[in-house]
Protein backbone atom coordinates (compact mmCIF):
# COMPACT_ATOMS: atom_id res chain seq x y z
CA UNK A 1 0.00 0.00 0.00
CA UNK A 2 1.08 3.40 -0.71
CA UNK A 3 -0.11 4.84 2.77
CA UNK A 4 1.30 3.11 5.89
CA UNK A 5 1.50 4.06 9.76
CA UNK A 6 5.17 3.33 9.69
CA UNK A 7 6.19 5.39 6.74
CA UNK A 8 3.46 7.29 5.58
CA UNK A 9 3.49 10.10 2.72
CA UNK A 10 2.53 12.81 4.94
CA UNK A 11 6.44 12.47 6.19
CA UNK A 12 7.55 13.57 2.76
CA UNK A 13 5.23 15.38 0.65
CA UNK A 14 6.50 18.70 -0.44
CA UNK A 15 4.64 21.11 1.71
CA UNK A 16 1.55 23.36 -0.13
CA UNK A 17 2.75 27.17 -0.09
CA UNK A 18 0.40 29.73 1.13
CA UNK A 19 -1.48 32.14 -1.79
CA UNK A 20 -1.81 35.56 -0.14
CA UNK A 21 -5.07 36.68 1.48
CA UNK A 22 -6.18 38.82 -1.67
CA UNK A 23 -9.75 38.00 -3.21
CA UNK A 24 -8.24 38.52 -6.78
CA UNK A 25 -5.10 35.94 -6.06
CA UNK A 26 -7.48 33.47 -4.37
CA UNK A 27 -9.89 33.63 -7.43
CA UNK A 28 -6.70 33.25 -9.99
CA UNK A 29 -5.35 30.51 -7.80
CA UNK A 30 -8.47 28.55 -7.23
CA UNK A 31 -8.87 28.40 -11.47
CA UNK A 32 -5.54 27.39 -12.16
CA UNK A 33 -4.39 24.95 -9.29
CA UNK A 34 -7.89 24.58 -7.39
CA UNK A 35 -6.73 24.87 -4.12
CA UNK A 36 -5.56 28.01 -1.82
CA UNK A 37 -3.92 27.81 1.76
CA UNK A 38 -4.44 30.93 3.78
CA UNK A 39 -2.90 32.19 7.21
CA UNK A 40 -4.49 33.53 9.82
CA UNK A 41 -8.36 33.89 8.83
CA UNK A 42 -9.72 33.00 11.94
CA UNK A 43 -8.34 35.61 14.55
CA UNK A 44 -6.31 33.91 17.32
CA UNK A 45 -8.78 34.20 20.32
CA UNK A 46 -11.54 33.02 18.03
CA UNK A 47 -9.68 30.13 16.31
CA UNK A 48 -9.20 29.30 20.65
CA UNK A 49 -13.05 29.72 21.70
CA UNK A 50 -13.90 27.90 18.48
CA UNK A 51 -11.81 24.67 19.57
CA UNK A 52 -12.64 24.63 23.08
CA UNK A 53 -16.46 24.53 22.04
CA UNK A 54 -16.04 21.54 19.22
CA UNK A 55 -13.79 19.96 22.12
CA UNK A 56 -16.73 20.21 24.50
CA UNK A 57 -19.32 18.45 22.07
CA UNK A 58 -20.36 14.96 22.25
CA UNK A 59 -21.37 13.07 18.69
CA UNK A 60 -25.00 12.15 18.72
CA UNK A 61 -27.43 10.08 16.29
CA UNK A 62 -25.69 9.51 13.27
CA UNK A 63 -22.36 11.58 13.89
CA UNK A 64 -19.35 9.38 13.25
CA UNK A 65 -18.53 7.93 17.09
CA UNK A 66 -21.85 9.13 18.56
CA UNK A 67 -23.37 5.44 20.63
CA UNK A 68 -25.76 4.53 17.49
CA UNK A 69 -22.10 4.68 15.06
CA UNK A 70 -20.22 2.04 16.88
CA UNK A 71 -18.47 0.85 13.66
CA UNK A 72 -17.24 3.94 12.87
CA UNK A 73 -13.37 4.95 12.06
CA UNK A 74 -10.83 4.76 14.99
CA UNK A 75 -10.40 7.84 16.37
CA UNK A 76 -12.43 9.81 14.09
CA UNK A 77 -15.79 12.15 15.46
CA UNK A 78 -17.89 14.68 13.52
CA UNK A 79 -20.79 16.89 14.18
CA UNK A 80 -22.88 17.75 11.94
CA UNK A 81 -24.74 21.16 10.77
CA UNK A 82 -22.59 23.02 13.46
CA UNK A 83 -24.39 26.47 13.34
CA UNK A 84 -27.50 24.91 15.19
CA UNK A 85 -25.51 23.82 17.97
CA UNK A 86 -24.44 27.42 18.45
CA UNK A 87 -24.31 30.96 16.61
CA UNK A 88 -20.57 31.22 17.08
CA UNK A 89 -20.16 28.75 14.29
CA UNK A 90 -21.77 31.79 11.85
CA UNK A 91 -18.86 33.32 11.58
CA UNK A 92 -17.03 30.78 9.25
CA UNK A 93 -19.77 31.55 6.95
CA UNK A 94 -18.15 34.75 5.26
CA UNK A 95 -14.36 35.65 6.62
CA UNK A 96 -12.57 37.77 4.84
CA UNK A 97 -11.45 37.52 2.28
CA UNK A 98 -12.84 34.27 1.52
CA UNK A 99 -16.24 35.50 0.91
CA UNK A 100 -14.92 38.01 -1.51
CA UNK A 101 -13.69 35.15 -3.60
CA UNK A 102 -15.95 32.69 -2.79
CA UNK A 103 -19.15 35.22 -4.46
CA UNK A 104 -16.44 35.99 -7.18
CA UNK A 105 -15.95 32.91 -8.25
CA UNK A 106 -19.79 31.29 -7.65
CA UNK A 107 -21.43 34.59 -8.42
CA UNK A 108 -23.39 36.84 -5.29
CA UNK A 109 -25.88 34.47 -5.19
CA UNK A 110 -23.57 31.87 -3.66
CA UNK A 111 -24.70 30.18 -0.29
CA UNK A 112 -23.45 27.63 2.28
CA UNK A 113 -24.45 24.06 1.60
CA UNK A 114 -22.59 22.36 4.35
CA UNK A 115 -20.81 22.38 7.17
CA UNK A 116 -19.60 20.15 9.91
CA UNK A 117 -17.07 19.91 12.32
CA UNK A 118 -14.27 16.94 12.82
CA UNK A 119 -12.28 15.24 15.81
CA UNK A 120 -9.15 13.19 14.86
CA UNK A 121 -7.44 11.71 18.00
CA UNK A 122 -4.28 9.93 18.11
CA UNK A 123 -4.34 6.81 15.81
CA UNK A 124 -6.86 8.02 13.75
CA UNK A 125 -6.04 6.70 9.61
CA UNK A 126 -8.22 8.56 7.28
CA UNK A 127 -6.59 6.27 4.32
CA UNK A 128 -8.04 3.58 5.75
CA UNK A 129 -11.24 3.69 5.19
CA UNK A 130 -14.62 2.16 2.40
CA UNK A 131 -15.73 5.58 0.76
CA UNK A 132 -13.15 8.54 0.71
CA UNK A 133 -10.17 5.86 1.87
CA UNK A 134 -7.72 7.91 0.75
CA UNK A 135 -7.08 10.28 -2.29
CA UNK A 136 -11.17 11.11 -3.78
CA UNK A 137 -12.83 14.47 -4.77
CA UNK A 138 -15.88 15.88 -3.26
CA UNK A 139 -17.84 16.47 -6.22
CA UNK A 140 -16.92 15.31 -9.87
CA UNK A 141 -19.55 17.52 -12.65
CA UNK A 142 -18.76 15.80 -16.14
CA UNK A 143 -15.70 12.83 -16.53
CA UNK A 144 -14.31 13.42 -19.58
CA UNK A 145 -10.84 12.31 -20.98
CA UNK A 146 -8.03 13.90 -19.89
CA UNK A 147 -6.93 15.40 -23.01
CA UNK A 148 -10.44 17.55 -23.19
CA UNK A 149 -10.07 18.13 -19.33
CA UNK A 150 -6.53 19.66 -19.96
CA UNK A 151 -7.59 21.28 -22.79
CA UNK A 152 -6.66 25.21 -21.99
CA UNK A 153 -9.26 26.01 -24.20
CA UNK A 154 -11.83 24.63 -21.87
CA UNK A 155 -12.64 26.31 -18.11
CA UNK A 156 -14.20 23.60 -16.06
CA UNK A 157 -16.95 25.34 -14.14
CA UNK A 158 -16.32 25.56 -10.24
CA UNK A 159 -19.83 24.63 -8.55
CA UNK A 160 -18.90 24.08 -5.05
CA UNK A 161 -15.94 25.23 -3.08
CA UNK A 162 -14.51 24.16 0.38
CA UNK A 163 -13.35 26.19 3.11
CA UNK A 164 -11.35 23.70 5.62
CA UNK A 165 -10.99 25.89 8.49
CA UNK A 166 -7.75 24.51 11.13
CA UNK A 167 -8.73 25.12 14.60
CA UNK A 168 -5.41 24.09 16.50
CA UNK A 169 -3.40 23.76 13.31
CA UNK A 170 -1.79 20.54 11.43
CA UNK A 171 1.94 18.96 11.54
CA UNK A 172 3.26 16.36 9.56
CA UNK A 173 2.37 13.99 12.40
CA UNK A 174 -1.19 15.69 13.19
CA UNK A 175 -2.80 14.51 10.45
CA UNK A 176 -2.47 17.19 7.53
CA UNK A 177 -4.59 17.40 4.34
CA UNK A 178 -2.92 16.17 1.17
CA UNK A 179 -4.28 18.10 -1.93
CA UNK A 180 -2.88 17.47 -5.59
CA UNK A 181 -2.57 20.81 -7.14
CA UNK A 182 -4.06 21.19 -10.17
CA UNK A 183 -5.85 17.63 -10.68
CA UNK A 184 -9.44 19.49 -11.30
CA UNK A 185 -7.78 19.17 -14.89
CA UNK A 186 -7.76 15.09 -14.83
CA UNK A 187 -11.14 15.13 -15.95
CA UNK A 188 -12.02 12.35 -13.56
CA UNK A 189 -11.65 10.55 -9.81
CA UNK A 190 -8.40 9.49 -8.46
CA UNK A 191 -7.90 5.25 -9.37
CA UNK A 192 -8.47 3.26 -6.53
CA UNK A 193 -7.30 -0.73 -5.77
CA UNK A 194 -10.27 -2.57 -6.25
CA UNK A 195 -13.38 -3.51 -9.02
CA UNK A 196 -15.47 -1.63 -6.39
CA UNK A 197 -14.69 1.97 -6.25
CA UNK A 198 -16.72 3.35 -3.45
CA UNK A 199 -15.27 0.10 -1.07
CA UNK A 200 -12.09 0.41 -2.12
CA UNK A 201 -8.92 2.16 -1.29
CA UNK A 202 -7.24 5.43 -3.39
CA UNK A 203 -3.31 4.44 -4.02
CA UNK A 204 -2.65 7.92 -6.16
CA UNK A 205 -0.30 9.93 -4.97
CA UNK A 206 0.20 12.35 -8.21
CA UNK A 207 -1.99 12.85 -11.62
CA UNK A 208 0.73 13.02 -13.69
CA UNK A 209 3.80 15.31 -13.05
CA UNK A 210 1.65 17.18 -10.30
CA UNK A 211 2.01 15.60 -6.53
CA UNK A 212 0.75 15.42 -3.87
CA UNK A 213 1.18 18.09 -1.38
CA UNK A 214 0.75 18.69 2.33
CA UNK A 215 -1.20 21.72 3.87
CA UNK A 216 0.65 22.59 6.96
CA UNK A 217 -1.43 25.14 8.73
CA UNK A 218 -1.48 26.90 11.86
CA UNK A 219 -4.47 27.56 14.44
CA UNK A 220 -6.99 29.80 12.27
CA UNK A 221 -5.62 28.86 8.70
CA UNK A 222 -8.34 28.18 6.17
CA UNK A 223 -7.73 25.75 2.95
CA UNK A 224 -9.96 26.58 0.27
CA UNK A 225 -10.69 24.56 -2.47
CA UNK A 226 -12.70 23.62 -5.57
CA UNK A 227 -14.81 19.84 -5.31
CA UNK A 228 -12.82 18.29 -8.16
CA UNK A 229 -8.96 18.21 -6.91
CA UNK A 230 -8.35 15.35 -5.67
CA UNK A 231 -7.78 15.26 -1.45
CA UNK A 232 -7.23 12.93 1.13
CA UNK A 233 -6.70 13.10 4.90
CA UNK A 234 -3.92 11.20 6.46
CA UNK A 235 -2.63 9.92 9.93
CA UNK A 236 -2.48 11.39 13.42
CA UNK A 237 0.78 10.07 14.48
CA UNK A 238 0.85 12.20 18.10
CA UNK A 239 0.35 10.39 21.18
CA UNK A 240 -1.07 13.55 22.76
CA UNK A 241 -2.89 15.84 19.73
CA UNK A 242 -6.49 16.16 18.66
CA UNK A 243 -6.69 17.59 15.07
CA UNK A 244 -9.97 19.74 15.06
CA UNK A 245 -11.18 21.15 12.59
CA UNK A 246 -14.36 22.41 10.53
CA UNK A 247 -15.59 21.77 6.74
CA UNK A 248 -17.83 24.83 5.51
CA UNK A 249 -18.70 24.53 2.01
CA UNK A 250 -20.06 27.00 -0.08
CA UNK A 251 -22.45 26.44 -3.70
CA UNK A 252 -23.93 28.18 -6.57
CA UNK A 253 -27.24 28.56 -6.07
CA UNK A 254 -28.58 26.01 -8.23
CA UNK A 255 -26.74 23.66 -6.04
CA UNK A 256 -28.94 22.32 -3.11
CA UNK A 257 -28.22 22.49 0.62
CA UNK A 258 -26.76 19.61 2.71
CA UNK A 259 -28.02 20.17 6.32
CA UNK A 260 -28.75 17.23 7.85
CA UNK A 261 -31.29 15.38 7.66
CA UNK A 262 -31.72 17.02 4.41
CA UNK A 263 -35.57 17.09 3.27
CA UNK A 264 -36.51 17.49 7.08
CA UNK A 265 -34.08 20.01 8.00
CA UNK A 266 -35.70 23.04 9.68
CA UNK A 267 -33.53 26.18 10.91
CA UNK A 268 -33.13 26.72 14.49
CA UNK A 269 -34.71 30.03 15.70
CA UNK A 270 -31.73 30.76 17.85
CA UNK A 271 -29.34 30.57 15.03
CA UNK A 272 -31.06 33.40 13.06
CA UNK A 273 -32.12 35.41 16.48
Amino acid sequence: PVYSLTNPSQLTDPELLATPCDPAVIETALRTTGVALLRGVIPPAAARHLAEQLTSYIPQGVEIGSANNGEAEKGSQNFLTLFQRDPCWLQLFDPSPIIEAVDAVLGPECHVITQKGWRHAPGHDATNGSGNGGMHVDELWAEMPEDMASDPRYEPPILILTALAYLNGTSRELCPTRVVPGSFRSGRRPPRDGADYDLSESTATSWGNKQAHVALAEPGDILLFRSEVWHAGSVNLTTDQTRLCVETAFGARKVSQKFYPYLNFRLAERTFE
